[in-house]
């Protein structure tokens, strides 16, 4: 998949969380690409009848139509012709169409975060909400997602051990996402990186969750060490831990002083 497209997957998982348009949206494509699940690969690019997409997706015609027109977007991933606005037919772009497999099933995994997020009261403050976000992301195997959400945080921290602390979650998040392709080196260099890092911020503030995890994470690398390159095979997802810490209230406290003064995104 191309980074162009794979990055504007991941902007729409991140408006999915925060805008009802874009949830509707990302059900679309993924409705979408069901449908054309099965066709042959050879074959021409699909129309999907717009009812057709209306009914599934259980929304009124307006909001339908204002989510398919964003997805028309560039870089567009549904492609809408002049009839559309009369209840005609949408298409997948061609470079979702190349790649429907595979974000057939990102799509899945990113409906059920968005669905777990919906079902929880999220936390009021900014960061405490990203984090939420990105917890729920990795424990569905959506290590590079995890990442994206944090980044977009831990670059509106001054440097200082909450700054530490994002980024070495960031980076076992990068470190699993490599391990689940089978990229040794990735994998245990990104994982070392994100180790260091928590290492060295819970011992100035210490969190028995955290800490929790951070052995976790150390056991797979270790495991990761002693197979070796040659060893190294795509980690399982029994194979990873899960992720059941929130933002450690210690760290939260340093956010107020810390925060850099950039504009705000909604929640």
């Amino acid at each position: 998949m191309k980074h162009a497209l794979r990055n504007r997957l991941h902007a729409l998982l991140l408006e999915s969380f925060i805008h009802s348009s874009a949830r509707i949206g990302l059900s679309c494509l993924a409705i979408a690409i069901r449908l054309q699940g099965h066709a042959d690969r050879e074959a021409k690019i699909l129309a999907i009848p717009l009812a057709l997409l209306q009914e599934k997706m259980a929304c009124s015609p307006m909001e339908a139509r204002s989510a398919i027109r964003r997805l028309a977007d560039p870089p567009s991933l549904v492609v809408i012709p002049e009839s559309f606005q009369d209840g005609g037919e949408i298409a997948l772009a061609a470079p979702v169409w190349e790649a429907r497999s595979e974000i057939g099933e990102m799509m899945d995994a990113y409906l059920a975060a968005v669905d777990a997020f919906g079902r929880l009261s999220p936390p009021q403050d900014r960061l405490e909400c990203a984090f939420l976000q990105a917890r729920i992301c990795f424990n569905l195997g959506l290590y590079f997602e995890a990442h994206e959400i944090l980044e977009h945080e831990w670059l509106r921290q001054a440097k200082g051990p909450l700054h530490t602390f994002l980024q070495g979650i960031i980076q076992v998040s990068v470190g699993f996402y490599h391990g689940r392709r089978g990229v040794y080196s990735g994998a245990v260099n990104q994982l070392g990186k994100g180790l260091e890092k928590l290492r060295r911020t819970l011992a100035e503030f210490p969190d028995a969750d955290a800490d929790g995890f951070r052995r976790a994470v150390e056991g797979v690398r270790e495991r990761l060490l002693a197979r070796g390159r040659e060893g190294m095979a795509p980690l399982e997802p029994s194979e990873i831990p899960t992720m059941t810490m929130d933002l450690p209230a210690s760290l939260r406290a340093l956010q107020a002083g810390e925060t850099l003064d950039r504009p705000e995104i909604a929640c």
